[in-house]
């Protein structure tokens, strides 16, 4: 969680640094994320492994540094178990998945 932070107030630098045009978002994001199975296979057998189905919550935090650029950095936290089942049975795992993202922002007309 340290990451995430550290690049929430290094943008919130960046955006602070080039004056007063920036128009600033922050917002939240909710869903449900599925993810399928994989099979693996080798020559004692195969296995399926994969995520579970589960809640997916974060935010986001972006902005205008004047008329032509822009960013924005996003941050998902997936309920999201992983598990794996062969013939021998199945094993399931305490897990989360997080998804931070950023994007740099250039626009074509102002």
């Amino acid at each position: 969680m340290h990451i995430v932070s550290r690049l929430i107030l290094a943008q919130a630098f960046v955006f602070a640094a080039f004056g007063q045009q920036e128009t600033l978002e922050v917002g939240a994001i909710g869903g449900f994320g599925f993810a399928r199975d994989y099979t693996l296979t080798n020559s004692a057998g195969s296995a399926k492994a994969g995520f579970s189905n589960g809640l997916t919550l974060g935010t986001y935090f972006g902005g205008d540094t004047g008329d032509r650029w822009g960013g924005e950095v996003r941050y998902l936290y997936r309920f999201s178990d992983p598990r794996l089942s062969g013939p021998g049975g199945t094993a399931n795992f305490d897990g989360r998945t997080h998804i931070v993202t950023g994007n740099i922002l250039a626009y074509f007309a102002p």
